[in-house]
């Protein structure tokens, strides 16, 4: 997997682009790398998954995340809302991971529609 943290052109917020297959360990790596981006501007996150795939990212790894991960266990973590823009054939993992964050009070929602991803985060 290959991933770029960088503040949109219009300021508006912090994208991740990723490509390839998904491994546990590079997804907690891309997650510090935004949130740490994020605290800096103080933007919301977009995860632009299109061009990924899940490879051995388990329904299991999407349940404990929220729940071992440090980055998204403290009190700001629950104030900064995120997107994830992921192809349709991806759908039941973008929505078990949505509902697995959210159960957690995480300010997430899954599109397929980067517009509406974008519309949702201002």
């Amino acid at each position: 997997m290959a991933f770029e943290a960088s503040v949109a052109p219009d300021s508006t917020h912090v994208v991740v682009s990723v490509t390839g297959s998904l491994t546990t360990p590079e997804v907690t790596e891309m997650v510090a790398a935004a949130r740490a981006l994020s605290d800096r501007t103080s933007l919301p996150i977009l995860y632009d998954m299109s061009g990924a795939t899940p490879g051995d990212v388990s329904k299991s790894d999407l349940f404990w995340m929220p729940r071992k991960l440090g980055v998204l266990n403290s009190p700001w973590a629950r104030r900064v809302r995120v997107a994830l823009l992921h192809p349709e054939a991806h759908v039941e993992s973008a929505h078990f991971w949505e509902t697995s964050f959210r159960n957690l009070g995480l300010d997430v929602k899954a599109f397929t529609d980067r517009r509406e991803a974008v519309a949702w985060l201002a």
